[in-house]
Parts: C-alpha cells; sequence; structure tokens
C-alpha cells in the first residue's frame, strides 16, 4: 500500500505561478486526502509533510489565497484571527457570494459591506442602518 507522502505526491500539478494546484478530492474549495477511515485537508497534510507539525493553536493560511494550493512554500501558520483578517482583505470581488446584491437589491461594494470578524457573514451597511432605525421607533413608542 502506498505511504500517504506517495499518494500526496500524485494529486498537485505545478502552475505556472509556483501553486501547487491540489487535483484529487475536493470538498467546499480545499482539498482532501484519504488517510485511514478519515480525510485530512491537503494543505495541512504537506505543511506536515515538507516543514513539519503545525504548532498548537494554529490553522495554515495559504499565503496565495487559492485554496487548492499545496505549495509548502505558500502556506504559513498563523492564529485563526490573523488567517480571517487576511482574508478578508482580498477584495470584494473575489468571492461570488460577495458579487451578488443583498436580498434587499443593495450593490456589495467596500462601503456597503461589514464583515463579522467571528462569523465571516457579510452584512448590507443599508440594510443593517434600516433595521436599526425601525428599532428606536419601536422602542420611543413603547416608551411613550
Amino acid at each position: 500500500m502506498a505511504t500517504l507522502a506517495e499518494r500526496f505526491a500524485l494529486r498537485y500539478e505545478v502552475q505556472p505561478n509556483g501553486c501547487w494546484l491540489w487535483t484529487g478530492f475536493s470538498d467546499h474549495g480545499y482539498g482532501r486526502i484519504g488517510l485511514g477511515n478519515t480525510y485530512l485537508y491537503a494543505h495541512r497534510a504537506s505543511y506536515e509533510l515538507h516543514v513539519g507539525p503545525i504548532p498548537d493553536g494554529l490553522v495554515i493560511d495559504h499565503l496565495c489565497r487559492n485554496t487548492l494550493c499545496v505549495n509548502p512554500d505558500h502556506l504559513e501558520p498563523v492564529t485563526a484571527g490573523e488567517n480571517m483578517r487576511r482574508g478578508y482583505a482580498v477584495p470584494l470581488r473575489v468571492s461570488a457570494r460577495r458579487d451578488r446584491p443583498c436580498p434587499a437589491g443593495h450593490e456589495r461594494t467596500e462601503a456597503n459591506v461589514r464583515i463579522d470578524p467571528k462569523s465571516g457573514k457579510l452584512f448590507c451597511r443599508p440594510c443593517q442602518r434600516e433595521t436599526q432605525r425601525r428599532y428606536a421607533l419601536r422602542k420611543k413608542e413603547m416608551a411613550a
């Protein structure tokens, strides 16, 4: 039976930009590789195979912003908070969900969107202002 390292080496292609693009199984935009009865994230497996153990309490960040990249030179262990901050620094146009207007029809631009740092959820600022205005009116009516 092939080792994890041998199977890993067969499941990526080197791109001109230096990314090692994962060609094996992927789930929600991240490469996965089987190990016994479980699946590992391919980028985490790559880091551990080529660099060493991931320090406790840290996650692996893709410096190239390509979640299918498994090049250890493009991977860095960081805190979860730092990983989220770096991810949100990517321009809004990168994400498909950010290209669509909010349910009320407001355009999602840098000025119109607030990103929750804990959940990563997008909030439409005009919709939030309207919700807060209605809440203040209800509160005022209840106090009267």
